[in-house]
């Protein structure tokens, strides 16, 4: 999805589609980071930068404070040019209608403008990203679900094919970077908030009250709560 926090945009995949697609139609790094500043320069955006980022499931980001445009590295180097072209033009159109605009009208305009596509976030399926530390395959229908945090529960899970067969998470990454089993109080609890700053995940038991929360890291960004429950995998 796409989400504002805090003076920036991100840009959020939809993961569904984990392949190694680097070289058949994607473009070359110095190529996005030459383009993206002729653009910035074209566009009177002569005091914002361009920089690659890390992330895994961001496609791009507007920071305002830094005044800086960010591209994920495994995006641009997996996905096709005109794909990777677009989320750039949806930033810089973030930068010159300001952090107020979010996704409203006034950005529309400016993204369609710049030829990007007015939306607010990347449905396709068809989108590479980059495959998650953690894996199930379903038995019956061979598809491979991914997640980037250890799941709450490894089990429990069902796809949602027609043989609803059972998945159970197991760690597929780099066995030094396992993180360690959570605790008992963090295996029950329900309701799960991630900052987008600072990374922290944010757990409770109980539902949590109506309101604004927020983290309290310098950014004091927005958390979002979501129930999790053993369920369909998605």
């Amino acid at each position: 999805m796409i989400a504002c926090f805090f003076r920036r945009c991100s840009v959020y995949f939809a993961p569904q589609k984990f392949e190694d697609t680097a070289g058949k139609w994607c473009m070359d790094l110095h190529e996005v980071e030459s383009i993206a500043k002729q653009e910035l320069l074209k566009h009177g955006l002569t005091s914002w930068s361009f920089a690659w980022a890390k992330t895994k499931r961001r496609q791009g980001v507007c920071k305002y404070r830094s005044r800086r445009i960010e591209i994920a590295e495994y995006y641009a180097r997996h996905n096709p040019r005109e794909k990777v072209l677009d989320t750039l033009m949806h930033e810089i159109a973030h930068a010159l209608a300001g952090p107020k605009a979010g996704h409203g009208p006034a950005w529309k305009a400016i993204a369609a403008k710049l030829g990007a596509i007015p939306r607010a976030y990347d449905t396709c399926s068809e989108t590479a990203v980059m495959p998650g530390d953690w894996q199930a395959t379903c038995e019956a229908c061979g598809r491979t679900f991914h997640k980037y945090r250890r799941p709450l529960q490894l089990d429990g899970y069902r796809c949602r094919c027609a043989a609803r067969k059972v998945l159970t998470f197991q760690f597929a990454g780099d066995p030094s970077r396992r993180p360690p089993d959570p605790s008992p109080a963090e295996r029950s609890a329900k309701w799960e908030a991630l900052c987008v700053g600072c990374g922290t995940i944010h757990r409770r038991q109980r539902r949590p009250k109506a309101g604004l929360w927020r983290c309290r890291c310098p950014q004091r960004c927005e958390l979002r709560w979501i129930f999790r429950e053993a369920g369909d995998a998605r």
